[in-house]
C-alpha cells in the first residue's frame, strides 16, 4: 500500500456494508448558578433533550437546522434561555448487538448546526457479540483501524485551554498531547512491518484523543476522544488561564526532570 492508499483511508473510512440509522441528539447548557459569575472552571449540560432516529445524514442534519431555527426563534421571544451547547449525530448499525455510544460513525456540530468535528474511524464492537464481524478472536474489523488525522483535522494544540464534555458536566482543561497524525502512524507501521510483517498496528478511536489534565500532577490528565473537546463556550477569566498554564508548566518541569534522571 501507499502512503496516498492510506492516507485516502484515514480521511474516507470504508465502513462494513449493514443498514444503518442516524441518531440526532442536542445537548443544552444549564443555566449559571445563583450569584456564580463563571460557567468556568466547570458546568452542567442538559441531556434530557429532544432527540430523533432518521434513514440518512442529510435528513438528521434538516431536523438538526430545524431546531436551530425553533431555538433562535424562542429565545427572540425571552422564552427560551438555555444555549445549545452542541449537535451529535451518530450512525448506529443495525443487526448489530453493541453498547450505547458505539457507532459506525459520529459528528459533532456547534449551536448553529455548523461541523466542528467528525471521527475517522468506527468505535470498537465488542468481539463477544455474535453479528459483530466473522474475524477471528481479537482482530478488528478493518473500519475499526484509526489510520490518524492531518494537522488540518487536530483543532487543538499543545497548551490550548478547552472544554472536556462527559457525561453532564463540561470542565476546563489544558492540552498536553494530540491525536496521532496520518504521517506518524504510516512510518511506525512501515517500520514495525519490516520486522514483523504487519500489514497495520492496531490502532483504534482512543488514539484519536487529546490528552488533558485539569490539575497540577499526572493523576490529573485524561484522554478524550477528540469530538468530546470543545473550545470554550464562554469568556475564561484571566486567573483560571494562569492557573492552567501553570499546569502544564509543572507538568514539563517534571517530565523534565525525570528525563534527566534516566
Amino acid at each position: 500500500m501507499t502512503y496516498e492508499k492510506f492516507k485516502q483511508l484515514a480521511e474516507h473510512p470504508q465502513h462494513r456494508d449493514v443498514p444503518a440509522i442516524f441518531k440526532l441528539e442536542v445537548l443544552e447548557t444549564e443555566e449559571l448558578e445563583e450569584k456564580k459569575r463563571s460557567h468556568y472552571p466547570k458546568y452542567k449540560v442538559n441531556t434530557y433533550c429532544p432527540q430523533a432516529f432518521t434513514t440518512t445524514l442529510e435528513e438528521a442534519e434538516r431536523l438538526m437546522h430545524q431546531d436551530v431555527l425553533y431555538r433562535k426563534k424562542m429565545k427572540e421571544e425571552d422564552d427560551y434561555p438555555l444555549d445549545t451547547f452542541c449537535y451529535y449525530i451518530s450512525e448506529i448499525p443495525m443487526g448489530l448487538l453493541h453498547y450505547d455510544r458505539e457507532c459506525l460513525s459520529e459528528r459533532v456540530y456547534d449551536g448553529e448546526g455548523k461541523l466542528i468535528d467528525r471521527s475517522y474511524c468506527c468505535s470498537r464492537f465488542s468481539i463477544y457479540y455474535p453479528g459483530v464481524c466473522d474475524l477471528p478472536a481479537y482482530d478488528r474489523h478493518p473500519d475499526e483501524t484509526f489510520r490518524g488525522r492531518n494537522a488540518e483535522q487536530i483543532r487543538f494544540q499543545k497548551g490550548d485551554i478547552v472544554e472536556v464534555y462527559r457525561g453532564d458536566e463540561v470542565k476546563l482543561a489544558i492540552v498536553v498531547g494530540t491525536p496521532l497524525t496520518t504521517e506518524w502512524i504510516w512510518e511506525r507501521n512501515q517500520a514495525v512491518k519490516d520486522k514483523r510483517g504487519l500489514d497495520e498496528l492496531p490502532y483504534d478511536e482512543t488514539d484519536d484523543s487529546y490528552t488533558v489534565i485539569d490539575g497540577p500532577g499526572y493523576e490529573y490528565h485524561d484522554h478524550v476522544p477528540s469530538l468530546y473537546v470543545f473550545a470554550p463556550h464562554y469568556h475564561v477569566p484571566l486567573y483560571l488561564q494562569r492557573r492552567f498554564k501553570g499546569y502544564l508548566e509543572k507538568a514539563e518541569k517534571k517530565q523534565k526532570e525525570e528525563e534527566e534522571k534516566d
